[in-house]
């Protein structure tokens, strides 16, 4: 760095600039899923490089002691080390650290930005004097995330959610009996209620803090056994202090935290790095309109208590946008491109011309991927000021285009198997009829948008009053699922109905016998244990578990994990259950007034309003069932019974 001038940093970042324009072009590309998320990674990465550049080349940085370079975490190579482990150091400002060398996989892409690189400089000097980390902030600010994606940076860590999420001594005792050497570092996530009560009354959980980081213990007590602690072990609590029933951390722990608040991210630059990571070249310019429409939401929409514009919306938007620019570039792929070149579909030919392709390509990339994600969550009296909101931020998307609407419903077909007009005008008013349910066009809506948020979303709440048809659409769907996926009958998709309310905690999720160590698993454990062990071809059917009930925080904090990027149930025995990917979670509930945030903002939403069915619906319905039910038969049995 010594030496280099700003000219010099200036083709770095050109370089910078032209080798994430070669992998935006590349992701768009069909290639096995994990070279995909390695190219997302790497994207990721350089986004995150250039912009360091940039700000060094404006603050005319050159000289390699200087803040403005030591702030970032950097790596170092020595061969002269004679042991490999310590060839490779990572630096931060005057903390350093060795790296452990551990295989990574191919994690989830954490976004950086000014903030996360605040948070690694706070908590890597906290880690140089021995403390703990304590991240605060409301929920969807990336605390759990940027504290996890610091401990993979820092390699040689073994992660032990479950010693915080269940309060239970055993399982921290577990932990140090098992890892007592090999552990270098270990995180707990967010704190639920009980936890912090646990760390003001348990003396063990004090005194292990207070020996660790006070004390500068080599080794501990440990229910009366001695542990040998390695010296870079590191604890991290996160926590949202805003949430309802939230305790603060005692004082004598509270000083062993370096706190960091995490406040509201930079969320125009996390829309911009995860727009390239996807594909769009114009992600810049792009970022700007898709942050301001969410802005405009929140500050004009009404207030639901169902309503979520933060960044788990967005990033579900990102998503479903990339997956819709790869199968638009997919079908193009399969065309002749040029002018005036026929365009097979199954049951038609028309031309489209080059120019009508990328425009149809990038039109529905952005159109669909908003309304499918934030149209169903509106109210009514919502929908025509977010479609305004729409049309003004992204304009084009209104302009007429000759043969759009042709091309759109066969770039629909490829997409979903099924065009979306044959589903809504026939299959699904097919099965309807099956069923004795009324096609009414409001409720199949419905049923068309569970449908395209469960490709999305692995929890999806339905919300509305009673009788609004939420029931009836999930299970119509269900059904409609099972006939088109070609399955035998004995293997159709199942569903699981949960009340939530008529069960203690312990009985949904399962209890730990502290006397004779031994698990019991509650009914929702049993479900999900029985789909991951796949004793029964469980793995060839799509399993929807439903709760019917209210979303409280008693039971549905526990669910975080699961909703969340993680897919992980963490029991109180310290066992981790996988969410498999042919599972759902879908929620039935009338409102979400007990929710928290948190759960909230990681489900998918769908809202049946007023409006959804008529009650001359639910009258036909009913006239319908007993038209197809033979009652004669029954009435006189009764008679018979009287006499």
């Amino acid at each position: 760095m010594q030496g280099i001038t700003t000219a010099t940093l200036s083709t770095v970042c050109k370089g910078l600039e032209y080798l994430l324009s070669l992998l935006a072009d590349s992701v768009l590309d069909e290639q096995p899923f994990l070279r995909r998320r390695k190219t997302e990674l790497l994207i990721t990465e350089l986004v995150h490089q250039r912009d360091v550049v940039r700000e060094l080349i404006a603050r005319e940085t050159c000289d390699i002691d200087n803040f403005d370079w030591l702030r970032y975490m950097r790596f170092y190579y020595n061969s002269e080390k004679s042991s490999i482990y310590e060839r490779v150091s990572i630096h931060v400002a005057e903390a350093f650290f060795f790296y452990g060398f551990e295989y990574l996989g191919v994690p989830e892409p954490l976004v950086q930005t000014p903030l996360t690189d605040s948070h690694y400089l706070t908590m890597t000097q906290a880690l140089k004097k021995r403390l703990g980390g304590s991240p605060f902030g409301p929920a969807g600010t990336g605390k759990t995330e940027s504290a996890f994606t610091l401990l993979l940076t820092l390699i040689g860590c073994r992660l032990a959610p479950g010693v915080a999420s269940t309060s239970s001594t055993g399982s921290r005792k577990e932990f140090f009996r098992r890892y007592p050497s090999r552990s270098k570092r270990f995180r707990r996530p967010s704190a639920p209620p009980p936890l912090l009560g646990a760390l003001q009354s348990n003396p063990f959980t004090r005194t292990t803090a207070y020996e660790l980081y006070q004390l500068r213990a080599t080794q501990m007590g440990c229910l009366g056994s001695a542990v040998t602690v390695n010296p870079d072990v590191a604890i991290f609590i996160t926590m949202n202090p805003t949430y309802a029933g939230r305790s603060n951390l005692p004082g004598n722990l509270k000083q062993l935290f370096r706190p960091f608040a995490m406040t509201a991210p930079d969320a125009q630059l996390i829309v911009q790095v995860m727009l390239y990571s996807q594909g769009f070249q114009t992600a810049e310019h792009l970022s700007k309109k898709i942050v301001s429409l969410y802005r405009l939401c929140e500050e004009q929409l009404s207030r639901q208590s169902h309503y979520d514009f933060g960044l788990r919306a967005l990033k579900a938007v990102l998503l479903s946008a990339g997956s819709s620019r790869r199968t638009h570039c997919a079908v193009r792929v399969t065309i002749f491109l040029a002018t005036g070149c026929p365009f097979y579909t199954r049951s038609r030919v028309f031309y489209v011309s080059r120019e009508l392709l990328e425009e149809a390509s990038k039109t529905l990339s952005r159109k669909y991927c908003v309304c499918e994600t934030l149209k169903p969550k509106l109210v009514d009296e919502d929908i025509p000021l977010f479609e305004s909101l729409v049309r003004d931020v992204f304009p084009d998307v209104v302009t007429p285009v000759t043969g759009y609407e042709k091309l759109k419903g066969c770039i629909l077909e490829a997409r979903w198997n099924f065009c979306s007009s044959f589903l809504k005008t026939y299959f699904f008013p097919k099965l309807c009829q099956l069923s004795c349910y009324v096609a009414a066009e409001n409720w199949i809506e419905k049923i068309y948008q569970i449908y395209l948020l469960q490709k999305t979303h692995h929890g999806v709440m339905l919300v509305g009053l009673p009788g609004s048809g939420k029931t009836s659409a999930w299970r119509t769907l269900l059904q409609a699922v099972s006939i088109t996926s070609g399955v035998e009958v004995c293997y159709y998709h199942v569903s699981y109905v949960i009340d939530p309310k008529v069960l203690s905690k312990d009985e949904l999720y399962g209890a730990l016998d502290y006397n004779t160590r031994e698990w019991t698993d509650g009914l929702f454990t049993h479900i999900l244990r029985k789909i991951v062990d796949n004793v029964r071809n469980e793995n060839k059917k799509f399993h929807w578990i439903v709760f019917d009930g209210d979303v409280d925080p008693e039971w549905a904090e526990n669910l975080n994990s699961v909703l969340d990027d993680n897919k992980l149930l963490t029991l109180p025995n310290g066992e981790r259950l996988p969410f498999p990917a042919n599972a759902r979670l879908l929620f039935e509930v009338q409102n979400l007034d007990f929710a928290t945030p948190a759960t909230v903002s990681r489900c998918g939403m769908v809202w049946f309003g007023e409006d959804t069915l008529a009650p001359a619906d639910l009258f036909a319905h009913y006239f319908s069932k007993l038209r197809h039910q033979c009652i004669a038969g029954d009435i006189s049995n009764e008679k018979g019974k009287d006499h």
